[in-house]
């Protein structure tokens, strides 16, 4: 009975448990990082989906999203990331990142989105290859025979444009 009243007068009262005293208790923050590539966060749908639905999944249990930016060539971690203020990081960068060694000996579960790459770690990739046979191939099914590949060469998604065309 006594635990209900304390529920009932937190509930009146509009209290909401405090994530820092949570993560002194647990060690862990409820946060997942982002480092997402500046070119990726301003001129790509693709890292602003990723963001969203990335945000969304974590929201449902109850997690949220800290994004960083960063370049590839970058060599230390973000000062959020260094002080323990996320429990992972997700990696969105055309590149792999001088820090993701640094990440891994910190014990920090990391995943690399569409790494260019090969990278140590887990890793969540399109298949860039078998996407565009697809598309080929619903492309001809249809009866279309001059079909056309309109690839982007810029930096950022170059690997990505080379994986289509092969």
């Amino acid at each position: 009975t006594t635990r209900e009243r304390v529920l009932t007068v937190a509930r009146r009262l509009g209290y909401r448990p405090s994530v820092a005293g949570r993560a002194l208790v647990t060690g862990k923050t409820g946060v997942i990082g982002m480092v997402m590539e500046r070119a990726f966060q301003t001129r790509t749908e693709w890292g602003l989906r990723i963001q969203a639905g990335l945000s969304e999944a974590l929201e449902a249990s109850d997690r949220h999203l800290m994004v960083f930016h960063a370049e590839p060539t970058e060599r230390r971690l973000p000062s959020m990331v260094l002080g323990r203020a996320v429990d992972g990081i997700v990696i969105v960068l055309s590149g792999t990142p001088a820090f993701l060694e640094e990440l891994r000996q910190r014990g920090t579960p990391v995943v690399v989105v569409d790494p260019a790459a090969p990278v140590a770690c887990d890793r969540v990739r399109a298949d860039e290859v078998d996407g565009a046979r697809q598309a080929t191939r619903h492309l001809l099914e249809l009866g279309h025979r001059k079909i056309a590949y309109v690839g982007i060469h810029a930096h950022v998604v170059e690997h990505v444009s080379r994986q289509r065309w092969s």
